[in-house]
Order: structure tokens, then sequence, then C-alpha cells
């Protein structure tokens, strides 16, 4: 439970598209999980095509939300509450996303998202 906890955790943080230094500042991650964020992140750069003028505002906003789900991953609330929570996180960085990325950006980042999740529930069902 607590490697799927860890696994679902880490998706996120991928998910969300964090920078690559605030990957490498994670403490509580393995080598081998920061190179494997690391790696993702660069995919998503590429995946979203991302200008210059992007860059800093799309790691800006995904810096905030990384240390939101970091806070709600180390507190000691339910796993129900942790849910909805999760939700309402994901809901709000993905307004602040849409309103700077172009749509067809918007797409594939929403793409992304859902092909992290399919993932992870292929491992959860395994």
């Amino acid at each position: 439970m607590k490697n799927l906890k860890l696994t679902f955790a880490l998706s996120l943080l991928i998910s969300l598209g964090f920078n690559v230094m605030q990957a490498q500042s994670l403490s509580n991650f393995t080598d081998d999980q920061k190179e494997a964020v690391i790696t993702q992140l660069k995919v998503d750069k590429e995946r979203l095509a991302l200008t210059p003028e992007q860059e800093e505002p799309f790691l800006e906003i995904s810096k905030k939300y990384v240390l939101k789900l970091k806070d709600l991953k180390d507190s000691d609330e339910d796993r129900k509450s942790k849910f909805k929570k999760l939700k309402t996180i994901q809901g709000q960085k993905n307004e602040e996303m849409k309103s700077m990325l172009s749509n067809q950006q918007f797409i594939t980042y929403l793409e992304i998202q859902s092909e992290r999740k399919a993932k992870m529930k292929g491992r959860r069902n395994n």
C-alpha cells in the first residue's frame, strides 16, 4: 500500500509538471524516482512545446501545486478527504494551466494526465 501511495504521489508530481530543480530537491524520493521525474519532465516539455515565455509561468504554477500536494500527502487526513482535496487542487491547477497554455497545449496537457491516470490504474489492478 505504501508503494502504491508513493507511486500515486510520484505520478501526480510528474503530471503537474514541476521543473527539474524542484524534482532534484525532493528529499522524500530516491535517486531513481528523481531521475524518472526528470526524464518525464523533459518529455512533457517537448510534448507541450512550451514557448520561452510560457516556461516560467508553467514552472511557477507547477511549483505552487507541488507544494500543495506535498502538504496534502503529508497530512493525517483520511483517504477520502485527501482524495476530495486532491481533485480540488487538480481542478485549480488545470484552470491556471488552461489560462497559460494554448488550446492545443492544454489538450496535450490533459492527454498526459489521462495517460498517467490510466497507467496508475493499471499498476493498481496488477
